[in-house]
């Protein structure tokens, strides 16, 4: 029963599914066929406005030529033939009023046509009461004399119940010619007066030159309103019709190319997820690609189930095998990895994120005096690297749990007995299987007697061997340097040992390596630490002596002099005898002739002793 249930609900949701779709396609042509109807109802509604203006513009042009034609051409002529004949009391409208000639053919023009359509000739204060502008007509009047380049104006109306297309355009313009009728009533014409009595369209002097009147039209639009509409309804029965053909066919299509086959595959499906014997049943496929190629699938799924189970068996104990491979190659290559990191020369730090030791292998235990035991859970920060360096490496190593790559750095730790040695670290971070950052691997080696040769060997390139000082090498460097730079005036001391020949010939070399020390010490105690000192030759010393003028180098040659005598007074032993010469360059230029002649001028010394 239960099984039963589950396949109604699920026929029941396919129902709904294709229920859905049936409705959302039709609520999609309805919309769609809604736009269509409304598109061609809006554009037939602009094509009957536009044939309404058409026949409006005829009917304005037509009247506006009547009025021009009067105005210009046959009441002048007609006034000028009969000027001799007619009295001044002579008034007939058929000729001389333009509005009256406009308004009668336009009524035999409706009287022969079946058109209905309205037509005023509108004036304010009209002689006669059907040429009156009513309140829309009087103010397009006021507008048009305000705005010149006004020159017409539409709209559609409203007009007791029924739609008009109303458009208006300036008539007449009040002329001097034109107030014998329109000004004094005293001045016109008796019959005038007779027909139309003296109050009405006079005194109109302050009138002149402006529009009195507005060619008025008004086009029915129902008829065609209703033509559009009866259109609208024919298009939209069609669509109706078109629609529920579509719909049925819609809804029975789906269900039989694509629900009833569905339905079936679902029910085989069930089948054998819930029954072994059904494994491997195969269904016929249905018409269509798209289906047909779900029903191979399937097929092809039963199938491999029925295979599957039958050689699960074996699967599983294949697997069970492998899986024990596996477990046991994992623990050989764990112990492997656990012996290379204990037996391994070099430091394998492992800490957490905070810094705490969590492992250090017996490398480390033999060179830090520390066992693991002692600092495991320990912060590695607050003990093991030299109290200056601690935040130093501690900001280092949060940098590096941050960044992906290696990282290279060389730093001190301090052993359990207080030596101090100098680690070349190799830092790589370590990560969970969430990619999380969990803590740091670090790789190091103790270089503290390598960079203990390094700083000899580095020392040994710049310096003499016998007595420390600087060799010649640097001091042409340092010379070359000062050179370029902005410590002038620069003086160079030069200092030739006498005698040393017959020192080393008479008492040996030791006596005289004796005499090259002292003179070594001599130099040093005199001179400033930043003045350069160098044995530039066997028996030949050099002294540069940056930002000092040729006062201040006699004063160090001076005090040499001083210090040689108090150390001749003090040790008779190795008494030493020196020649000294000095040159300066107050400006920048080459400190090599400065060298020369400051040579120069001891070689003058030593002569003069010799004399």
């Amino acid at each position: 029963m239960k099984g039963i249930g589950v396949r109604m609900n699920k026929k029941t949701r396919s129902i709904k599914i294709g229920a859905f779709l049936s409705t959302i396609i039709a609520i999609l042509f309805i919309v769609v066929a809604a736009t269509i109807v409304a598109l061609v109802d809006y554009n037939m509604r602009q094509i009957a406005l536009a044939e309404a203006k058409e026949k409006m513009l005829l009917i304005l042009n037509r009247n506006l030529a009547i009025h021009t034609y009067y105005t210009q051409i046959l009441k002048p002529n007609l006034f000028k033939e009969t000027d001799s004949i007619l009295s001044d009391d002579f008034f007939d409208p058929s000729w001389m009023s333009s509005s009256y000639a406009v308004r009668e053919i336009g009524q035999y023009f409706k009287d022969l046509s079946s058109a209905d359509y309205y037509y005023k000739d509108a004036v304010i204060n009209a002689r006669n009461p059907l040429n009156e502008a009513d309140e829309e007509e009087a103010a397009f009047l006021a507008s048009v004399n305000m705005d010149s380049t006004l020159q017409e104006m539409s709209s559609v109306n409203i007009i007791d119940g029924d739609p008009y297309l109303i458009v208006m355009r300036p008539g007449e313009i009040l002329l001097d010619e034109c107030m014998r009728c329109h000004g004094d009533p005293a001045d016109a014409p008796a019959q005038l007066i007779a027909l139309y009595g003296s109050e009405r369209s006079f005194n109109r002097q302050a009138e002149l030159g402006t529009f009195v009147s507005a060619l008025s039209v008004r086009i029915p639009l129902a008829d065609a309103y209703s033509h559009v509409n009866q259109v609208s309804l024919q298009l939209s029965i069609f669509l109706l019709v078109l629609l529920g053909i579509l719909f049925t066919a819609q809804v029975w299509l789906p269900y039989r190319l694509v629900f009833a086959p569905l339905a079936k595959l679902r029910e085989k499906a069930l089948k054998v997820s819930t029954h072994e014997e059904h494994l491997g049943e195969q269904l016929e496929e249905p018409f269509g690609e798209g289906l047909g190629a779900l029903t191979r699938a399937f097929n092809t799924m039963s199938a491999k189930l029925r295979e599957n189970r039958d050689h699960l068996e074996l699967r599983i104990q294949e697997r069970t095998s492998e899986l024990a491979r596996s477990k046991e190659e994992l623990r050989v290559e764990r112990d492997l990895a656990e012996s290379l990191i204990e037996t391994a020369q070099a430091i394998v730090l492992v800490v957490d994120k905070q810094g705490r030791i969590e492992r250090i292998n017996k490398y480390m235990e033999d060179i830090s005096g520390y066992k693991l035991k002692e600092v495991q859970g320990k912060d590695w920060f607050s003990f093991i690297p030299p109290e200056l360096d601690r935040e130093r490496n501690r900001q280092m190593f949060l940098q590096t749990i941050t960044d992906l790559q290696t990282r290279e750095n060389v730093s001190s730790i301090l052993t359990k007995d207080g030596r101090e040695l100098e680690i070349e670290w190799r830092d790589k971070i370590l990560k969970d299987n969430k990619d999380n950052v969990i803590g740091l691997l670090a790789i190091g080696q103790d270089i503290t007697e390598r960079k203990k040769a390094d700083e000899s060997l580095r020392f040994m390139s710049t310096h003499d061997a016998l007595t420390d000082l600087y060799n010649r090498g640097y001091f042409e460097e340092e010379m070359a340097r000062l050179e370029r730079g902005r410590s002038f005036p620069v003086s160079i001391v030069m200092a030739d040992v006498d005698l040393l020949k017959v020192t080393n010939d008479r008492y040996g070399h030791a006596v005289g390596d004796a005499v090259l020390k002292r003179v070594a010490e001599i130099l040093e105690s005199v001179f400033r630490a930043e003045d350069v000192i160098a044995r530039i030759g066997g028996d030949e010393f050099a002294v540069l002596l940056p930002a000092t003028d040729i006062i201040s180098a006699q004063v160090m040659i001076d005090r040499i002099h001083q210090a040689i005598l108090k150390n001749n007074n003090a040790d008779p032993t190795i008494s030493v005898h020196i020649s000294l010469g000095v040159s300066t360059a107050d400006t920048p230029s080459p400190l090599v002739d400065v060298l020369k002649e400051a040579d120069a001028n001891m070689y003058k010394k030593k002569n003069m002793k010799k004399e």
